[in-house]
């Protein structure tokens, strides 16, 4: 006995899988293998109302148990109903017979449209038994059917090929695991994920090819409109598939020189492009619509769109060509025709975000800025050039105010050695020179600091050669008199007394105090190149620079670094003098080096006769150290408050207060 299905006809193309849903749409006489062991009237009302049972239809052909679980295992038969023998005899007798009902749990639906019917008919011939035998002198015992359910070792796969093979079930099956893997486990890794989405984008194109679905023509007129329906799910599958590779291209390699956020503009326009691509072409190969006939048609619309935002796709095409043209990025800074300068922070579709140097954000739209006249300080170089004025009175040859320019540059810390800073004299009179300083910094935002730093050395240097700065050129304010002729209140000190009054860390003494430790100061001269420390070394007296140029190079390993440059008025030694600490690093003269020295013998009656002087040292010295370790990178700078307590100590303990 073997399972009848139904068979219907449909057209010769359709895809398997509609094929199994169709096969299995329509299901009757599903073959039931009776087994009537009892061969009684009884037995026999039973087969017949099996066998009346709607969508089932019954046969004898087993006449042991065994054969119709052969049968059913085969599939040959999709239940079987074994009646026992002397299914009558129990029956009058009161008994409780037994009438047991197999199926094959591999036919899911079979199994529920015979179950239900053989059990409506075993109870229709039930009831129709006990009406039979109303008219007898005893009463039927009660019928019990039992169920089992019979395995089956030989379960037929056949139709599940049949729906792996078919191009539909393949096409899903490739789509959705390129899905998964490329848009979830791959989210993040744009690299990898655009590899993965190739693969399966290869894959899916030659299983298409293979089954000879061309997703780029146009399908056949005479297929059926289901089939239609398929075909048409599968094309946009590969289309879908074909933007999303297209736009992983775009997404790892179209970065304009190595700046991402640069580019964004650009690469949202492609991928607007790829989509806008792949929806027309699943609307001409998929839909088989005449894709010209509907851009004509939306012309009109799109007339009307762009009168309404001007202004709006004004800023966004401006966009678009300046991150075309690229005339400024990221991190640059741009001065505007109306006087507007910033650093561009962000770039968008509509606009550019300039943060000024008050830290307000002004916001330029893109078509505006498009036809203004901007200077970008950026380019070609992140270095900015900086140009100063100073003018000195004509008191010494003017090569000589020049190489002390010169000087003023070697002592800057914040200014680039290359290119070279210049120096040129620009002009020329009875009362005053004027020279133009020029030197670059490494970035725009930097060029404040440097010209505050390069103000403070010209001062400093001016003042250690003797030079005196002359009134701006066609000023009505009073001339600035000659300090040789007229002395001004810095010239009426020695120049030890000057030094103590330019370093802040002798402050805190009062005139007569600094005066006597004026008095013990020794002046030293060193050339160009000499070393005045070592790295490491203790020095037992305090050096201040008189004029010149010292550099300060720390060396660890086979690396050096240049922790800094002093210039007149700077200090060097104080560690070794207050608390016998070692230099931080080795101390060379740039340029011939004049500096006064102040020993510990010449400090320590100072410390004895005002002990509380040593208190007001310590903390000076915990700042300056502080501000040390943090260029060295050694720490944030806010634990200088916690160094005071044992440099009061230290200092106490040396000179013995």
């Amino acid at each position: 006995m073997s399972l009848a299905v139904a068979a219907v006809e449909r057209p010769a193309k359709l895809p398997l899988a509609l094929r199994a849903m169709v096969r299995r749409a329509i299901v009757r006489d599903l073959l039931v293998e009776v087994v009537d062991r009892d061969r009684s009237a009884v037995s026999r009302s039973f087969v017949d109302a099996i066998c009346s049972a709607p969508g089932v239809k019954a046969t004898m052909r087993s006449c042991e148990l065994h054969e119709a679980e052969a049968a059913v295992r085969s599939s040959k038969a999709v239940a079987a109903v074994y009646i026992p023998e002397n299914l009558e005899r129990d029956i009058v007798r009161g008994r409780l017979p037994h009438v047991t009902f197999f199926f094959n749990k591999q036919f899911f639906t079979a199994r529920k449209m015979t179950s239900s019917p053989i059990r409506a008919a075993v109870s229709a011939a039930t009831a129709d038994l006990e009406a039979s035998l109303n008219g007898r002198a005893f009463a039927p015992g009660p019928l019990v059917v039992e169920q089992y359910v019979a395995p089956n070792p030989m379960v037929d796969y056949a139709h599940l090929s049949d729906v792996i093979a078919d191009p539909i079930v393949q096409t899903g099956m490739v789509a959705a695991i390129g899905a998964l893997v490329t848009r979830i486990l791959l989210r993040g890794r744009p690299t990898l994920r655009l590899v993965g989405q190739l693969a399966f984008f290869l894959a899916l194109t030659a299983l298409l090819l293979y089954h000879g679905i061309l997703p780029y023509a146009v399908g056949p007129a005479d297929i059926s409109t289901l089939e239609r329906v398929f075909l048409g799910i599968v094309k946009a599958i590969w289309w879908v598939n074909a933007a999303w590779s297209l736009i992983g291209v775009v997404r790892v390699f179209l970065i304009l020189e190595q700046k991402p956020r640069e580019g964004r503009l650009l690469q949202d326009l492609v991928v607007g492009i790829i989509y806008v691509a792949a929806v027309l072409s699943i609307i001409a190969y998929v839909f088989n619509a005449p894709v010209g006939t509907l851009i004509a048609t939306s012309g009109a619309v799109a007339i009307v769109l762009g009168l309404a935002l001007q202004n709006t796709l004004g800023d966004v095409f401006s966009g678009i060509a300046l991150n075309l043209a690229k005339p400024y990025g990221i991190g640059d800074w741009l001065v505007l025709s109306n006087g507007i300068e910033g650093m561009v922070v962000e770039t968008n579709w509509r606009a550019t975000h300039l943060l000024t140097g008050a830290n307000d954000l002004v916001v330029v739209p893109n078509s505006d800025l498009a036809k203004a006249r901007l200077t970008n300080l950026s380019s070609p170089e992140r270095s900015h050039g900086v140009t100063l004025t100073v003018r000195f009175r004509s008191s010494t040859a003017p090569s000589t105010m020049a190489e002390v320019m010169r000087a003023v540059f070697l002592s800057s810390n914040s200014i680039l050695a290359q290119p070279e800073p210049s120096v040129q004299i620009v002009s020329l009179d009875g009362g005053a020179v004027e020279l133009e300083l020029a030197f670059r910094v490494a970035d725009r935002a930097l060029a404040g600091k440097a010209k505050s730093e390069i103000f403070d050395l010209v001062f400093r240097h001016a003042k250690a050669a003797g030079l005196s700065l002359a009134a701006p050129l066609g000023s009505a304010g009073p001339q600035l008199q000659d300090p040789n002729e007229v002395a001004m209140p810095f010239g009426f000190h020695t120049t030890p007394r000057r030094l103590l009054d330019a370093i802040p860390l002798f402050a805190p003494l009062t005139e007569d105090e600094k005066e006597a430790l004026a008095s013990t100061m020794t002046r030293r001269t060193f050339r160009k190149g000499e070393i005045l420390a070592e790295q490491g070394e203790v020095l037992k007296s305090l050096m201040i620079v008189r004029s010149g140029v010292v550099t300060v190079n720390r060396r660890d390993g086979a690396s050096e670094m240049i922790l800094g440059r002093l210039a007149p008025g700077d200090c060097f030694g104080e560690g070794g003098l207050l608390t016998e600490a070692g230099e931080l690093g080795s101390v060379k003269a740039l340029t011939l080096v004049v500096v006064y020295e102040i020993t510990q013998e010449g400090l320590a009656p100072l410390l004895r006769d005002r002990p509380a002087i040593a208190d007001e040292l310590a903390l000076l010295l915990a700042k300056r150290n502080a501000s040390e370790q943090l260029r060295l990178g050694r720490g944030d700078g806010a634990n200088a408050a916690s160094t005071i307590p044992p440099l009061r100590a230290r200092i106490r303990q040396l000179f013995k207060l």
